[in-house]
């Protein structure tokens, strides 16, 4: 039987079980999501999340049949202080990839963005990441590359007013 999971916004009292989270995905789905091989949530994040920087939207994915507090995926809208365009970025625990929990939380992610008056919706991948590039373009992102780094890939969608 397949849990039934929740999504919810993050909040400061969630960071020590984000940090949790993060430290205990392998080093592979740590360079998938953050580009290096990082042990801990970036510090400037951890910072926007305790203060809860409007600016930033924390997304977590819970199951009650999971362990209490642990966190399956976790997604981040940061909106540009222009308020037009929000970068997204989400990352599955490892035992939960494959079950469409990315789609869910980057759906929550772009609806965030659209109530939040932004025109645009943009991502950041490694070219090798598979799963993410097959999401992003099922989900109406454009790929090219990325302007600053050969190893990345850049995406990008319009976003309707919310409405």
């Amino acid at each position: 039987m397949e849990p039934t999971i929740r999504l919810r916004d993050a909040a400061a009292a969630d960071l020590d079980a984000l940090q949790r989270f993060v430290a205990a995905l392998s080093p592979h789905t740590r360079r998938q999501r953050f580009f290096v091989p990082l042990a801990a949530l970036p510090a400037p994040l951890a910072r926007a999340l305790q203060a809860s920087d409007p600016a930033h939207r924390f997304v977590l994915a819970e199951s009650p049949q999971a362990a209490p507090g642990e966190i399956l995926g976790w997604g981040l809208l940061v909106a540009d202080p222009s308020g037009a365009q929000g970068e997204l970025a989400l990352v599955v625990g490892d035992r939960w990839q494959g079950r469409g929990l990315g789609r869910r939380l980057l759906a929550r992610l772009l609806g965030h963005a659209r109530a939040a008056g932004l025109r645009e919706a943009v991502i950041e991948t490694l070219r090798s990441n598979q799963a993410m590039r097959a999401l992003a373009r099922r989900c109406g992102f454009q790929l090219q590359h990325h302007p600053e780094d050969a190893a990345l890939l850049l995406g990008r969608r319009a976003l309707a007013a919310a409405g």
